[in-house]
């Protein structure tokens, strides 16, 4: 897991720093209503990424984990085609 938040940290910093409107998606299995995981949600505030999904995405009988990300930096010129 480290791996992946210092990797994409890379990325979000070379975003952030050419004002690049970006969306990041992914199947990432961090679990972000996990306490531990807190350092990884102040990396996407840092660089003004927002975790567009709030609620859980994997509900089972006796949990519910929130492992499907969806980001994007809070950015003016970024609109969303739906």
């Amino acid at each position: 897991m480290l791996e992946f938040i210092d990797a994409i940290d890379l990325v979000r910093g070379k975003i952030s720093s050419q004002n690049i409107p970006c969306i990041i998606a992914g199947d990432v299995n961090i679990d972000v209503t996990k306490c531990r995981i807190n350092n990884y949600i102040n990396d996407l505030l840092i660089y003004n990424f927002l975790l567009n999904v709030v609620l859980p995405t994997r509900i089972r009988e006796k949990s519910a984990m929130l492992i499907d990300h969806i980001c994007r930096n809070e950015m003016p010129s970024l609109q969303l085609l739906v």
